[in-house]
């Protein structure tokens, strides 16, 4: 039977994923995610609509990923679901690029299974980050 996690430990997880890339520690990284990870992005990007990163591109994106020096997590809003073992985030991503930093704001949603993410969903506009927001400019907008 698989071992149902209280919320503040389901969102532990997922904080720790960010911590984990924040500070380029790629080994913790792959602890906190199942072998079959699948990440699934809720637009579209370059034609494909929903893009999939999965199966043998995990460790290949996540490498690269992770190597991001300076990246930023600002959550405003989490909370996770005992019953479903699911995260839902609201936040926004901020990664340096050349000689700018980049705001994405998006939703993320993580299924938990035996205390690893199996799978995320992305919810936001990568249409954002080309219109160079910044975080002063997203605060006012996901304040409730």
């Amino acid at each position: 039977m698989t071992k149902k996690y209280l919320p503040d430990e389901l969102m532990k997880i997922v904080t720790d994923s960010f911590e984990a890339e924040r500070t380029n520690n790629v080994s913790f990284g792959k602890t906190l995610i199942t072998d079959d990870f699948e990440q699934r992005g809720m637009f579209i990007s370059n034609g494909t609509t929903f893009p999939i990163f999965a199966g043998g591109d995990v460790p290949v994106n996540l490498e690269e990923a992770y190597e991001v020096e300076g990246r930023e997590f600002h959550i405003w809003n989490i909370a996770a679901d005992k019953t479903t073992q699911t995260v839902f985030v609201e936040l926004a991503e901020i990664e340096p690029r050349g000689d700018k930093k980049v705001v994405w704001p998006y939703v993320l949603v993580c299924k938990i299974e035996n205390g690893r993410i199996k799978r995320s969903r992305h919810y936001g506009d990568p249409a954002i980050i080309k219109a160079n927001v910044s975080l002063e400019e997203v605060r006012p907008a996901v304040q409730l």
